[in-house]
């Protein structure tokens, strides 16, 4: 656990999380999925599946965070960052070209994340 968050949230382990069907006991106001949301893992359908799954864990305005860190990236990290509003995430910001962009303007992602 990062000794900064340790600190300021009193937070004293990691709590295991299956991102494709996981519940929290509590919704989060922000999530960050760190290197795992990417093509080399997983295909668009099962992104599809665990970004929903994620914005249902998500409070009403909550954050989803989705970085990857790879030399390919200016900087070496490219990240989304969402905001709940509803049933749907608002793309909110986008740095560096993260490699789902272009997919999340398809139809198969139409009825998770706004246009």
């Amino acid at each position: 656990l990062n000794p900064l968050l340790d600190a300021a949230a009193g937070r004293d382990g990691i709590i295991p999380f299956d991102i494709f069907s996981g519940t929290l006991e509590n919704k989060a106001d922000i999530i960050k999925c760190a290197n795992v949301l990417n093509g080399v893992y997983f295909s668009l359908p099962e992104i599809k599946r665990a970004l929903a799954n994620l914005s249902a864990n998500l409070n009403e305005g909550g954050w989803l965070f989705v970085s990857q860190n790879h030399e390919k990236y200016a900087d070496g990290e490219a990240y989304l960052a969402f905001r709940k509003q509803g049933a749907l995430l608002a793309l909110s910001k986008e740095v560096n070209g993260h490699e789902l962009l272009p997919h999340l303007k398809s139809a198969l992602f139409s009825d998770l994340v706004l246009p």
